[in-house]
């Protein structure tokens, strides 16, 4: 017996235009953070993952002009109305990220802490992080 069902084809497709902008903000707000922080030389991104979503990443804007970034959401959907401005980050951009910094001679450092799911990338000026040495690094999450 073959049983017919009538199931809308999944019309899903990731992302792969990067953003010139939202990639130069991203950049802008890290290393500005890494030589204005109480840990100078240092910013550290923490991702949560959730098991039962995808993780997300935005990046918050002060004002509506989206000329100034006050930092990131990383912890689920954005809370609109503590966060009024904001854009969506795709992995394609958090890629040409990871490429840039590295290409400018910063460090990106990474781990991911499996008892709370969350990944962490320190971006560094130093080559060394606890004595690890740096590698090139990709940005290996799912974001969009």
């Amino acid at each position: 017996m073959e049983i017919k069902v009538n199931i809308p084809k999944n019309d899903y497709v990731q992302p792969t235009e990067v953003r010139a902008k939202v990639v130069q903000d991203i950049c802008n707000h890290i290393i500005y953070w890494m030589g204005n922080s109480c840990e100078h030389g240092f910013y550290r991104l923490r991702i949560k993952d959730f098991y039962d979503n995808s993780p997300s990443l935005y990046l918050i804007y002060e004002s509506s002009e989206m000329a100034k970034t006050s930092g990131f959401q990383t912890e689920g959907k954005i809370d609109e109305r503590r966060y009024p401005f904001y854009i969506k980050i795709r992995t394609c951009e958090m890629e040409a990220v990871f490429k840039a910094i590295q290409k400018a001679g910063y460090h990106i450092f990474g781990y991911h802490n499996i008892t709370d799911n969350v990944h962490t990338y320190v971006f560094t000026t130093k080559p060394v992080l606890n004595g690890r040495k740096a590698e090139k690094m990709k940005f290996g999450m799912f974001i969009d």
